[in-house]
């Protein structure tokens, strides 16, 4: 992958950066997300849709990282399937130009 469709994806109130570093692809791990400098990493590795699978999942750290802290536990209760259901809809709807890239065949 050469680039990604957008820089910056908001989770809340919070802007996460989004960028290609081939720091991400080391140990076979495709992405990281650095949720003191709000920053997810990509391997520029990937292509199709499994890039896309990685920016969802790391998506989901990041919304675990900007709603709880790292003393709640990992496990979700309804509250918190909630609260990430609600954050979900504020990124389709927030960062349209993303949504639009991860849908594409």
């Amino acid at each position: 992958m050469t680039a990604l469709p957008v820089r910056s994806i908001r989770i809340g109130a919070v802007d996460w950066t989004l960028e290609l570093d081939e720091r991400a692809d080391e140990d076979e791990i495709y992405g990281v997300t650095l949720a003191d400098k709000q920053l997810i990493r990509i391997s520029p590795a990937l292509t199709g849709w499994k890039a896309r699978e990685t920016v969802i999942h790391e998506l989901l750290h990041a919304i675990t990282r900007t709603a709880w802290t790292p003393k709640d536990k990992a496990a979700l209760t309804e509250e918190q399937v909630k609260l990430v259901a609600g954050l979900l809809t504020g990124i389709v709807r927030d960062n349209p130009v993303l949504m639009s890239w991860l849908t594409q065949p």
